[in-house]
């Protein structure tokens, strides 16, 4: 498998081993996120991704905080671009129902989510608490479509990444994305789930 190189300079707010990874979801056609754990970056309000900075990494300062937070932010102007890419997104119900950073926060998190999910170019599908079966448990992952680069599928952990234009990789990752879009809501159910969550935040 294949790792793209890693860079050294952090001072846009990312670790050196995820600035090719922005690179990728700005040329992508199509993105396809998995993420079990927390709402995926690109969906993320600058108050949750400020709660999940701290919780994550206490160490930071102020204004590294600060700056993880605005890379975030700045990330999501692909979801602006007329051009931009196709985006799939599929998460846990059960990470819709932690108050991360707080009942304020998360609601006005879930409020982004149901405003971000009326959009043409992504869709939100969400797995129910009560599903008996579950294709995804090795992790959360991305995989992206990169026109006149090939396919590319990203996985990481705490503190390394890894992207590989591995198609034996990429086929896999498919698959998966496939069986696990499968035992999720519908997109409009999800919506609805978020909203009702979103009410019982109040």
């Amino acid at each position: 498998m294949k790792r793209w190189n890693e860079l050294d300079d952090e001072s846009r707010g990312f670790a050196a081993w995820f600035l090719d990874v922005v690179s990728i979801e700005r040329e992508a056609s199509e993105i396809r996120v998995y993420q079990p754990l927390s709402v995926p970056g690109l969906i993320q309000t600058p108050g949750y991704a400020r709660a999940i900075t701290q919780q994550g990494h206490p160490e930071l300062t102020r204004s590294e905080v600060d700056e993880r937070v605005a890379a975030r932010s700045d990330r999501q102007a692909i979801l602006e671009d007329p051009d931009g890419p196709m985006v799939r997104v599929v998460v846990e119900e059960h990470v819709l129902r932690r108050p991360t950073g707080g009942y304020d926060i998360m609601r006005a998190q879930l409020e982004h989510l149901a405003k971000v999910s009326r959009s043409s170019r992504l869709s939100l599908q969400v797995v129910p608490m009560a599903s008996t079966v579950h294709p995804g448990t090795d992790g959360a992952f991305h995989v992206f479509t990169v026109p006149g680069r090939g396919p590319v599928v990203y996985t990481e952990s705490r503190r390394y990444g890894n992207a590989s234009d591995d198609q034996e990789a990429f086929e896999d990752y498919m698959s998966v994305f496939a069986e696990i879009r499968g035992i999720a809501l519908p997109p409009e159910a999800s919506r609805e789930l978020v909203g009702k969550i979103e009410e019982e935040f109040k």
